[in-house]
């Protein structure tokens, strides 16, 4: 859960990887559900990674295809599922790379979503203070900045063009950032208005988000995790 993908394909590629999957004999109409993707679900991984090719090949089959479809991954369902980088890079998806700049915020997610039961809210939502574990800080903090590098490099090694942009972007220019976004996918954005229903639920400064906050500046003063408490 350290970040997200979202993959990307125009209408014309896959029509053109659907022609080729047509003449190789590859495009079977199948019915999978979304158990398919879970990791227990393979028996012995006998059925791997053609089923896993398959569920990504029937995600484009709706008739209500548009110009772009595309899918999102989080970090750690890409890990036990590596063929999946090769069925993008065959298929030629774009990739944009959602991440978060402070790795400081996602630990306060993390702990606001198991104290609070609130993934996503489209009304304002009270939030308690939230506790992070100092014992394992700084240690959480950098297995969270090594996922992120390690995403990034394995993306720099495949065909795909990749874009990556921040969460903290969205919140300061959203408007500008998914116009780049639509850009990039190669569509028009001048009649786009960006709108969400969604709220922002961890608000406020570090120090009213985090009860133990004394105690983080300790744990993170002198590292290289210092300036993730500052407030902008």
């Amino acid at each position: 859960m350290f970040g997200e993908l979202f993959f990307w394909q125009s209408k014309e590629v896959e029509m053109k990887n659907r022609a080729r999957r047509l003449s190789s004999g590859h495009n079977k109409k199948i019915s999978i559900g979304k158990s398919m993707l879970t990791y227990k679900s393979f028996k012995g991984n006998r059925r791997r990674p053609w089923s896993i090719f398959q569920y990504i090949d029937q995600l484009k089959l709706s008739p209500e295809l548009g110009d772009m479809v595309g899918f999102k991954l989080m970090y750690n369902q890409l890990l036990p599922r590596p063929e999946i980088l090769l069925k993008l890079a065959l298929d030629e998806y774009k990739v944009i790379h959602l991440v978060r700049q402070n790795y400081l915020d996602i630990l306060i997610s993390k702990a606001s979503m198991n104290q609070n039961s609130v993934v996503h809210a489209k009304a304002e939502v009270a939030q308690k203070p939230v506790i992070l574990d100092v014992s394992s800080l700084v240690k959480d903090l950098s297995i969270r900045e090594a996922a992120t590098r390690a995403v990034r490099s394995t993306l720099r090694a495949l065909p795909n063009p990749v874009l990556e942009i921040s969460y903290e972007k969205l919140q300061s220019s959203k408007n500008d950032l998914l116009s780049s976004v639509i850009e990039f996918l190669g569509l028009q954005s001048l009649d786009v208005e960006f709108e969400s229903d969604l709220r922002k639920i961890s608000k406020g400064l570090y120090r009213e988000k985090i009860a133990n906050y004394d105690q983080v500046c300790c744990v993170l003063e002198g590292t290289r995790f210092q300036a993730l408490l500052k407030d902008f």
